[in-house]
């Protein structure tokens, strides 16, 4: 019977294997979301909850910066900027980023010019408070 021994080959297939293992190490178990569309356009009253990605295995979770561990809540209005699709546990190291472009309303136009109210504090302070 013989003897199974790396000897002078064995040595370079298993420094190989373990490279290509530790290689390939980072990306075992971050099951990071990926986003179809980086810029993204809404209106706005729109929320965080709103932002377009596929999960993938660990859930979904929007962050204002890679490297931030709390992520944002889904209830938040959305803003003009950045955010970054990462997953539930946070393990998630390369974030993809979505552009976002929040579109305001205006100020309503009157047709019939400014319109203004008088206010009356000088009465109502000069009126005795018997006279109300």
């Amino acid at each position: 019977m013989q003897n199974f021994t790396f000897g002078r080959k064995g040595t370079n297939w298993f420094l190989f294997a373990f490279v290509l293992l530790i290689g390939t190490l980072p990306s075992f178990g971050q099951d990071c979301p990926t986003v179809s569309d980086s810029d993204q356009e809404f209106c706005y009253l729109s929320t965080v909850a709103d932002l377009q990605a596929t999960p993938d295995g660990d859930g979904l979770q929007w962050y204002r910066e890679t490297d931030s561990t709390n992520p944002i809540p889904s209830t938040e209005l959305l803003q003009t900027g950045e955010y970054y699709a990462g997953n539930d546990s946070s393990t998630c190291t390369s974030r993809e980023v979505v552009n976002v472009t929040v579109n305001t309303i205006s100020a309503p136009v009157s047709e019939y010019g400014n319109v203004y109210s008088p206010y009356l504090e000088s009465e109502v302070a000069t009126r005795d408070i018997g006279d109300l």
